[in-house]
């Protein structure tokens, strides 16, 4: 499990680090960007490939609560919700 929060980890700080210098990458450019890393990436494959894409839909929902925060719109719909979702085999 550890490992796995690892990966997460890693995963959530690569695809900070493509949006913070290339202001174009959404949230469907890096989830099919997910296909080819783990192709490249042996960690990226013990990881339920599920599990990776609701890595990459949580970055962008911080990305847009950044913004409307930073903007000034509140939302009263906001949910919280755990780190991350291991599906059910």
């Amino acid at each position: 499990m550890n490992e796995t929060i690892e990966i997460c980890r890693h995963l959530y700080n690569d695809s900070l680090g493509e949006r913070s210098s290339n202001w174009s990458v959404g949230f469907y450019e890096q989830k099919q960007l997910l296909t080819l890393r783990r192709q490249d990436n042996k960690y990226y494959k013990q990881v339920h490939s599920q599990v990776l894409q609701d890595i990459v839909l949580r970055l962008d929902k911080a990305y847009q609560a950044f913004f409307k925060k930073y903007l000034g719109i509140q939302d009263s719909s906001e949910k919280r919700g755990t780190f991350f979702h291991i599906p059910t085999i």
